[in-house]
């Protein structure tokens, strides 16, 4: 079908004006069917995008996960993140990261958790999961030695220095008895900082804040 020309001032037959008007009618329809196809796809599009921002926004959160600790050289905490200052927070306030770290720290109340305290302290990385979380002092590798010595009674010994066996000598021909002794060498006598157990040395650092993800 289509649009039959009609001159101007001319009297148009009945069959023609039919024609005209179902031209017309189905050009509409036609139309109708276009705008509705565009318009369901326009929709389709829009729910695909808001598809795709919030599965790009569950990524943005799942790359630092719940428990997660994380440096920064910056004063200022960001949103969805706590310092590492050993504070006592709400469980109620965080009970994602409560649910990670639990009671892992002494609290005051059984309401509250405490944060892990990263304060002048490194993290260490573990062979055992049992120990994750396990606060260790600072310990430096001992330093032991000895040596024998001939002395007279009362001679001093202290510091890092230990009698651990002494026994009488006396040279022949000689009025003075000397008393020899062993004389250990051993660097935890003077601070506990020192320990058998440890065979690390503190490295060069650097200071940093360390966050925990909520």
């Amino acid at each position: 079908m289509s649009l039959i020309k009609i001159e101007y001032g001319s009297i148009a037959s009945s069959s023609d004006m039919n024609n005209n008007f179902n031209y017309l009618e189905d050009l509409i329809e036609s139309l109708k069917g276009t705008i509705t196809d565009k318009t369901a796809g326009f929709s389709s599009t829009v729910q695909t995008l808001s598809q795709n921002v919030e599965q790009l926004l569950t990524y943005k959160t799942s790359f630092i996960q719940t428990g997660m600790i994380v440096p920064t050289l910056s004063s200022d905490i960001p949103s969805g993140f706590l310092l590492c200052d050993g504070s006592e927070v709400k469980v109620s306030d965080f009970e994602d990261l409560y649910n990670v770290i639990g009671k892992l720290y002494t609290s005051s109340d059984s309401t509250l958790f405490k944060l892990p305290d990263l304060r002048d302290r490194v993290l260490w990385g573990t062979s055992s999961t049992s120990t994750l979380g396990q606060e260790l002092e600072a310990k430096l590798p001992n330093i032991t030695g000895r040596i024998n010595h001939l002395c007279t009674y009362g001679s001093g010994i202290s510091g890092v220095f230990k009698a651990v066996s002494s026994s009488n000598w006396k040279k022949s021909g000689v009025d003075q008895t000397l008393q020899q002794r062993n004389i250990q060498f051993d660097a935890s006598n003077c601070s506990a900082i020192y320990n058998n157990d440890c065979k690390t040395v503190q490295p060069p650092a650097l200071v940093v804040n360390y966050l925990i993800k909520y």
